[in-house]
């Protein structure tokens, strides 16, 4: 830079030419990569370099995004403009996680899941409904899962956690609610003809105002339930209601309620277990929609349901009622009327 030629003392007429040397002007670029900060210098017009794609805990990458000028996109081939300019990382929560891939939600992760994994929820979770056709165990990894579940096939284990709403056992599925897992809503058994859904407690359910536990009476299909040691099954109503064509094993666990077991079809074994029946003694109504609550702790209906009259066999248990009785039976005829009361006992002996 200077003067061309360089000026001296100036005796008479002459040309000098301004000579300039480029100076580059650099801009900053600030990286924002969640809740830091990096900078980095580059000349107006030359190319940015994009840094590899960050991690997050938890998060999945989302890509970039300019703050300062939001028509800048941020990809391969930016070049530096003529300003300060501010990029910030961008994520998504993830709902879900198998292995150590992460998903942005829980039906993404159910989707892509293959028999045998494991689907780990990351948060407390709101849903409408999600549907689990394949053998997967849902870890609900101490949170919350609040909406309804769907097993229509596969083995779906239920795992370390809560469910607030609905579990459905439907069709060809086997869905096993483990001790240290806990629905706090209805689990209902039911499915299609020639089906065969099966439910295995060992961990807790309760409900509020409508049975934890219940078949539909209308089902073609032949649900199972087993009730295991360690399992606790709790309404303020009816606490399990089978009505349809089913068959319960109860081999152990509390069950409690207004009246803890009410069975209209079916077969029902116990070989161990508590039936408490907490509810008010209450005389015995028809319902063709339903059941009342007698206070009773085991109530055997032979009400003319559309799956048949109910089998019982006791080998085992403990019953016990507060204002009712231990065991009460009863039968119905075609009309809905009281015809005669098969079975009551206040003290009930179980032989060894």
């Amino acid at each position: 830079a200077g003067w061309d030629p360089e000026i001296t003392t100036v005796t008479g007429k002459a040309t000098y030419t301004a000579r300039f040397t480029e100076t580059a002007n650099p801009y900053t670029v600030t990286w924002k990569i969640d809740g830091f900060e990096v900078e980095s210098k580059y000349d107006f017009g030359k190319p940015i370099n994009i840094p590899n794609d960050p991690v997050k805990k938890g998060y999945i990458f989302n890509g970039w995004k300019c703050l300062t000028d939001e028509t800048i996109e941020i990809a391969e081939g930016l070049t530096m403009p003529a300003k300060d300019i501010t990029i910030e990382a961008q994520w998504i929560e993830a709902e879900a996680q198998i292995g150590d891939t992460l998903y942005a939600t829980l039906a993404e992760a159910i989707e892509a899941a293959a028999d045998g994994d494991t689907v780990i929820l990351l948060k407390d979770l709101e849903i409408e409904r999600i549907t689990i056709g394949k053998t997967v165990t849902l870890d609900l990894n101490g949170k919350t899962l609040t909406g309804r579940v769907t097993a229509e096939a596969g083995e779906v284990s239920i795992a370390n956690g809560t469910i607030i709403g609905r579990l459905d056992a439907y069709d060809l599925s086997t869905v096993t609610l483990e001790a240290d897992a806990n629905v706090q809503g209805q689990i209902v058994v039911w499915g299609d003809v020639n089906k065969t859904p099966t439910l295995n407690v060992y961990g807790r359910v309760s409900n509020s105002g409508d049975s934890a536990i219940s078949t539909n009476g209308t089902d073609t299909s032949a649900p199972i339930i087993n009730i295991y040691g360690g399992a606790e099954v709790t309404s303020d109503g009816i606490a399990i209601y089978q009505p349809a064509n089913a068959v319960m094993n109860i081999s152990g666990g509390t069950i409690s309620g207004a009246t803890a077991v009410y069975v209209k079809s079916g077969t029902l074994n116990i070989t161990g277990g508590t039936l408490n029946g907490t509810g008010a003694a209450a005389e015995y109504k028809y319902n063709g929609n339903g059941a009342n609550a007698t206070g009773d702790a085991l109530v055997v209906d032979n009400c003319n349901y559309p799956g048949g009259a109910p089998t019982v066999s006791i080998t085992g248990g403990s019953f016990n009622s507060a204002n009712g009785k231990q065991v009460a039976g009863y039968y119905t005829d075609a009309t809905g009327e009281l015809a005669t009361v098969t079975a009551g006992t206040d003290e009930l002996t179980v032989p060894e």
